[in-house]
């Protein structure tokens, strides 16, 4: 760990680290730009095959994903949270939310096999799901997504084995 006693310092260290990894990369016979390509390549690569990993290591078929807002049960603010829809087997549909789509552990997971009521507010971005014990409060970024989920959600709480 560098330590530096003023800022402007600190800003001389990170240009000297910054040129000499720059001049490390030109004397591997790469450019930086190939350097920068292949490493952005390798980035996507590694975040598809976590994502393909998490699917194929949990052995559910993934319905929907995508980040929504949910609010807490205990403290009532709002939080961003990365929501994979599964098929758990046949007829056994859950709602997993995560910290972020990288995160194999889920925070939380809304059993959807107890479902009471499903539905978006009228006019918001706002989905409702009622269960016996707990209502979840979610919020997309548009209507439309919002609709989309509800949608993903209402159709696997209706799936029969024949449809699987």
């Amino acid at each position: 760990e560098l330590q530096a006693e003023t800022s402007h310092e600190k800003l001389e260290w990170i240009q000297l680290i910054t040129a000499a990894t720059r001049d490390a990369i030109c004397q591997a016979g790469h450019s930086e730009k190939n350097q920068l390509r292949d490493a952005q390549r390798k980035s996507q690569q590694l975040q598809t095959n976590i994502m393909y990993k998490k699917e194929i290591h949990t052995q559910m078929r993934v319905l929907k994903q995508g980040w929504l807002d949910k609010k807490g049960y205990f403290v009532r603010a709002w939080r961003r949270r990365y929501f994979v829809l599964q098929m758990e087997s046949v007829g056994k549909p859950k709602l997993n939310y995560f910290r972020s789509p990288d995160t194999s552990v889920p925070q939380g997971t809304i059993d959807l096999t107890k479902m009471k009521q499903l539905r978006v507010v009228d006019r918001t971005c706002r989905i409702e799901i009622a269960l016996p014990n707990r209502l979840f409060e979610l919020e997309a970024e548009s209507e439309v997504e919002a609709h989309e989920w509800v949608t993903k959600i209402h159709f696997a709480t209706k799936e029969k084995p024949d449809e699987y």
